[in-house]
């Protein structure tokens, strides 16, 4: 079963020296964020884990909102901490860039795992049960932005 993830973005419209604000939303299907297995980096590249937090749910609405679209988007420190990411609490995290990145859970148990392939990104997150795929947004710390981004989710019953 697919969630559709309701997005709701605030709007400020100023005309004729008046301020309204309006609310529109938007449902995104986590589906539409999962990439294709064929483009995943060359194997035989070594493969890195790259330290990265998930977006604590009370922050998911605004983290979707900047990856609408966008599969990463680099953030500064003040932006992290918006989204109640700590760099100083993730390890490796010492010279390093905060990006926000997709990241598609089976469910709400889910958990996510970074790693870096050359200078190709995978987000993969899995989890055990049913299958209900949910957006979870991922915050990794890089040296620099990747080539590519790949984002998988797999489920066991």
């Amino acid at each position: 079963m697919v969630k559709p993830f309701l997005l709701f973005s605030t709007f400020l419209v100023a005309s004729f020296g008046l301020c309204v604000i309006a609310q529109a939303a938007i449902t995104i299907d986590p589906k539409s964020w999962l990439t294709p297995e064929a483009s995943i980096a060359d194997q035989s590249t070594p493969v890195q884990t790259v330290p990265g937090v998930m977006v604590p749910e009370e922050k998911r609405a605004v983290a979707v909102g900047l990856l609408s679209k966008a599969q990463i988007v680099e953030l500064s420190y003040e932006e992290t901490r918006l989204l109640d990411v700590d760099s100083r609490s993730v390890l490796g995290t010492m010279g390093a860039k905060p990006f926000l990145v997709r990241g598609v859970s089976p469910n709400k148990a889910g958990m996510c795992n970074a790693t870096l392939q050359g200078t190709a990104l995978s987000i993969f997150c899995g989890s055990l049960g049913d299958f209900s795929y949910e957006l979870r947004p991922v915050v990794v710390f890089l040296k620099q932005k990747p080539s590519s981004v790949w984002i998988g989710a797999l489920t066991a019953r």
